[in-house]
C-alpha cells in the first residue's frame, strides 16, 4: 500500500508498429498521472493487470479539499457490495452531496484510504 510501481502496457490503446489502432477496452495508464491500482501478485511471467480491470484502477485528481480518487463510476454502485459497518462513513460523505450523491463519483482521498484499510483489515 502506498508504493510507486512502474507500468508498462503491451499493445494496448493505440497504434501499434504497425500502423493499426487498438481500442481494446483494457485499463489505460495516462504518463505523468497519479493513479491508485490494486494488483495481485504477479504471474509466473512478472506480470500482473489491474484487479477488476477499470474497476481497480483510480485516477489521483486535485479537487477543492485537496485530492480526490475517481474511476469514473457511482460511489454508490462501487460501495452496493461493502458491508454497512465499513462504508458508514462514506455514506455520511455521500448524504452530504447534492442529491443525496447519487451521482458522486469522486472521494476525498482520506476517507478512500481509509475504507482501503478497514477492508483489508476485515473491520
Amino acid at each position: 500500500l502506498g508504493k510507486a510501481h512502474s507500468m508498462t502496457q503491451f499493445g494496448m490503446n493505440g497504434i501499434d508498429p504497425n500502423g493499426i489502432h487498438h481500442r481494446d477496452g483494457v485499463v489505460d495508464f495516462i504518463p505523468d498521472r497519479r493513479y491508485i491500482v490494486f494488483l495481485p501478485e504477479p504471474s509466473s511471467l512478472g506480470y500482473a493487470s489491474p484487479l477488476a480491470l477499470s474497476q481497480g484502477n483510480f485516477q489521483v485528481i486535485e479537487g477543492d479539499g485537496g485530492d480526490e480518487a475517481t474511476n469514473g463510476r457511482a460511489l454508490q454502485s462501487l460501495l452496493s457490495d461493502v458491508p454497512a459497518s465499513r462504508k458508514a462513513d462514506v455514506e455520511a460523505f455521500l448524504q452530504q452531496q447534492p442529491g443525496g450523491g447519487a451521482s458522486q463519483r469522486r472521494i476525498p482521498m482520506g476517507l478512500f484510504m481509509s475504507l482501503i484499510n478497514r477492508m483489508g483489515a476485515g473491520q
